[in-house]
């Protein structure tokens, strides 16, 4: 997931830079992070930048190749940008029972901004900028509520300013009744409780039919703008959408695993269930990097004809169709590699592999200093990371799954896993991994990739499978791994660290791993599935997650990445007809985020 960074950037510490770091969301800080160069976008050098708003990183992203789409291709994915936003009020509704309240207390308190106080106007900044990160008040990935500066009195304070000045705040109409509407809220942005939701919600397809339709209707003005071929791919969309039947997504996921075009979209209730009991709402648009596509084509290939020890049964049907992307908008929980569903094989396979590439050099060189306890490898694991991880994400996409059985899909992708890690010879020699020294440190890189996941950076949304079937496979076979003497715990300082404690034992039980994951799919025997993902007594993972995040902390390394795709905005006419599109890539997230609320992006 992270490597090193190799960006032509000043040094962080240098006193110029020194005074970009002050605390101003607005000012586009560049933190300084222990071990780590901060890219800067400019002119001379097209790299991330990153902006902070408290422990969440957030890494803005250039999106060149859009001028280079045909005009329509532009307004095309202008209009689908629009039925992403008409999903907002979903988004923030499944994730919390008040989270339609926030969103209206955090839009309000940025669009009226200048009214609150000056001494409290960074902090409502950054609270809002949390809000809109998160889609509401909790950290999803967590399960946490958010760490505010502004506090209860100052949030009423500033509310008040901003009611003054024309916001409008729940029903309320008086200032008495917005003091008791904020109070309500109190619990909800300042407990750390989970607020019950109310019993009795309808179907998801009835309660949000209003968002529904609007996202219906931009996608059909996308339409508009689209190849005949991609036409029949949004009216499948459209279908899916509106009947949110299986028979519907089924038919649009078989279209849309072998389409590629300039502009792609996944939009629907696709992902884990929420809290509001329905499947979780995923919108995002990415453009295509085509130029990318055959060397991955090559990977996968090349993965396929070495996972699931030779047995065509173990391999999904087809191979996963590559879409090397660059995110344009992302309207959930960030980029998941597959998309896939509980009831259906992996796709196609997502590899967002600008905003991960932007990423690594921003933050992973410092993780990897944190979580690695010999200090003489770090250079090896930094350099073989991303490709052990974008190996495995292939050879998981490319293991079918024998049944529904949440268990037996996470076997199988223990058995990815374990194919490559025992016998990484073949991966070196297509080029997928980059040395035997890499392979000598193999099982090293494994538990540093599962320590960033479990401590948040998991950029790349590399768990989100195994987390839609509730169980994590990094986790089990990290378990297996302890059960055999493979792997000890190292604690210094107050801190876990995770180490192989031999290269034999590691390949040995990795290939004990590989043969009994494999014996397991091949019989599909529910029950030894079970037992082989279910070894929590082996490991002291809740232990390691503390640590993680507390070291992390203590670094001043933020807790987790997100991506801030470009803003797109309109050209028009003298009399409002859009003319074409094009793109801002300055605004930092509050700005992004107001531009989108005010519509000067979205009509």
């Amino acid at each position: 997931m992270f490597g090193g960074c190799g960006c032509p950037c000043p040094c962080p510490n240098t006193a110029e830079n020194a005074e970009n770091r002050a605390d101003n969301t607005r000012a586009r800080p560049k933190p300084a992070l222990p071990g780590v160069s901060q890219c800067v976008a400019s002119e001379e050098a097209e790299e991330a930048s990153i902006d902070l708003l408290g422990d969440l990183a957030v890494v803005r992203l250039s999106a060149d190749a859009f001028v280079r789409l045909s005009a329509n291709d532009r307004k095309m994915a202008y209009e689908l940008m629009g039925a992403i936003r008409a999903a907002e009020p979903i988004l923030y509704d499944q994730r919390n029972a008040h989270g339609l309240a926030v969103k209206n207390l955090a839009e309000e308190l940025a669009l009226h901004r200048n009214a609150i106080p000056d001494e409290l106007r960074g902090k409502a900044d950054s609270f809002t900028s949390l809000i809109f990160a998160h889609k509401g008040p909790r950290d999803p990935y967590f399960a946490r509520k958010l760490e505010f500066t502004l506090s209860y009195a100052e949030l009423e304070i500033a509310a008040i300013a901003v009611f003054k000045d024309g916001a409008a705040l729940g029903s309320a109409k008086t200032e008495t009744e917005l003091r008791t509407w904020i109070q309500k809220l109190r619990p909800v942005l300042f407990d750390d409780r989970i607020a019950p939701r109310p019993a009795g919600k309808t179907a998801a397809s009835a309660r949000y039919s209003t968002q529904i339709q609007e996202i219906v209707a931009r996608i059909r003005s996308a339409r508009a703008f689209a190849s005949i071929q991609q036409q029949q791919l949004l009216d499948l969309q459209i279908d899916a959408i509106q009947s949110n039947s299986d028979t519907a997504r089924a038919a649009y996921l078989a279209k849309w695993r072998i389409s590629s075009f300039p502009v792609d979209i996944i939009i629907g209730f696709w992902g884990p269930i929420t809290e509001s009991g329905d499947a979780e709402f995923v919108a995002h648009m990415y453009l295509a990097n085509e130029s990318g596509q055959d060397v991955f084509q090559r990977a996968i290939d090349a993965v396929r004809s070495n996972v699931a020890g030779g047995s065509p049964s173990l391999l999904t049907p087809v191979a996963p169709l590559p879409v090397v992307q660059v995110p344009l908008v992302i309207g959930s929980r960030g980029i998941s590699n597959i998309i896939a569903q509980p009831d259906v094989d992996p796709v196609k396979l997502v590899y967002a592999n600008d905003a991960v590439l932007q990423s690594r050099g921003l933050i992973g060189k410092a993780a990897v200093q944190a979580l690695l306890v010999d200090k003489s490898r770090e250079t090896v694991v930094a350099a073989c990371l991303g490709d052990l991880q974008t190996t495995i994400q292939i050879a998981r996409a490319s293991v079918g799954k024998p049944t529904n059985h949440p268990a037996m899909r996470a076997v199988a992708m223990m058995h990815a896993d374990a194919t490559v890690l025992a016998s990484p010879s073949p991966y070196i020699a297509d080029g997928l991994l980059s040395d035997d020294g890499c392979a000598a440190y193999l099982g090293d890189v494994y538990l540093m990739s599962y320590l960033l996941s479990v401590g948040g950076l998991s950029a790349d949304g590399s768990t989100a499978i195994a987390q839609m079937a509730g169980y994590r496979a990094d986790s089990a076979v990290v378990a297996y791994a302890v059960e055999r003497g493979a792997v000890k715990e190292v604690v210094r300082n107050g801190y876990s660290y995770l180490q192989v404690t031999g290269q034999d034992a590691w390949v040995s039980a990795m290939g004990d791993l590989r043969d009994a994951s494999r014996e397991v799919l091949m019989q599909k025997d529910q029950g030894r599935a079970s037992k082989l993902v279910e070894r929590k007594n082996a490991v002291s993972e809740q232990r390691w997650i503390r640590s993680a995040r507390e070291h992390f902390s203590a670094l001043g390394i933020p807790a987790r990445i997100v991506w801030q795709p470009p803003v797109l905005k309109p050209i028009m006419d003298e009399s409002g007809v859009i003319q074409d599109i094009t793109l801002d890539e300055e605004a930092n997230w509050l700005d992004a985020s107001l531009v989108w609320l005010r519509g000067t992006a979205v009509r």
